[in-house]
């Protein structure tokens, strides 16, 4: 595909590591986690980079591997990296900014 070893490199653990922070900011909705304002407002951000790295790695793959010819047959053909992009950019929107208000910051 002409893309060099170092890119694939960072766009495997770039996706990883972009569920693994989904994981992780998805802790600061656990009660006790959640008492702590600096650790809700944490998780809150860390659940936001993760959604726009996923964004972005999904971007990435979606113009140089797929190289689709319209948006709607995009969509419904290859539902499975849309579905990955709508939930990155849903998560890099959204976080857990509910989550860090409660706390009334």
């Amino acid at each position: 595909m002409g893309i060099s070893p170092l890119v694939w490199w960072f766009v495997c653990y770039g996706e990883v590591a972009a569920g693994l922070g989904l994981l992780i900011g998805g802790l600061a909705t656990i009660p006790k986690i959640r008492d702590t304002a600096f650790l809700a407002v944490l998780g809150d951000m860390i659940t936001r980079f993760s959604g726009i790295v996923m964004c972005c790695v999904v971007t990435g793959i979606i113009w140089t591997v797929i190289k689709p010819e319209s948006l709607l047959n995009f969509i419904l053909t290859d539902y499975m990296h849309f579905s990955l992009w709508a939930g990155g950019l849903y998560f890099g929107l959204r976080g857990n900014w509910a989550v860090a208000i409660d706390k009334k910051l």
